[in-house]
């Protein structure tokens, strides 16, 4: 910390990677974990249920008997987790490699999208993210 703080302000607006890293993953990961526990209705639209005519792929059935999807989502260092910064540190991408991950936008077989992360994303989740990244900017909360 220096004699200002200001400058302390200074710095952190131009590095928020931390923030980013813990608190706003933090939130980003909860809030994915209350989509799949409430399939789907927690981001957007409830989920539709599997197709009737379409059988499951196996990655599907993986990904319901395992539950690997939404821990690679949901906690760090987790098979086939993945989390970035890019842009200099000032964009967080998180990720997943699971095989499971076409959920998202569903399948030629017949299984519907069920997206985890919409595309537009609710504006009290954005609150949140914003307040996270405010108490770091402004405070040096982690």
């Amino acid at each position: 910390m220096s004699d200002n703080p200001i400058d302390d302000v200074i710095k952190r607006a131009g590095n928020p990677g931390p923030a980013l890293e813990g608190p706003v993953a933090d939130a980003l990961r909860g809030a994915i974990r209350e989509q799949f526990e409430t399939q789907g209705a927690r981001l957007g639209t409830p989920w539709a249920p599997p197709a009737a005519r379409a059988r499951p792929s196996p990655a599907l059935q993986a990904l319901l008997r395992t539950g690997d999807l939404v821990r690679s989502l949901t906690e760090r260092g987790a098979p086939y987790w993945s989390q970035e910064l890019r842009d200099g540190g000032k964009t967080l991408e998180i990720g997943t490699d699971h095989p499971g991950a076409y959920a998202q936008t569903g399948t030629s077989r017949g299984e519907p999208a069920r997206p985890i992360m919409p595309d537009d994303v609710p504006d009290e989740l954005l609150e949140e993210i914003a307040d996270r990244i405010g108490d770091y900017m402004l405070e040096g909360i982690l």
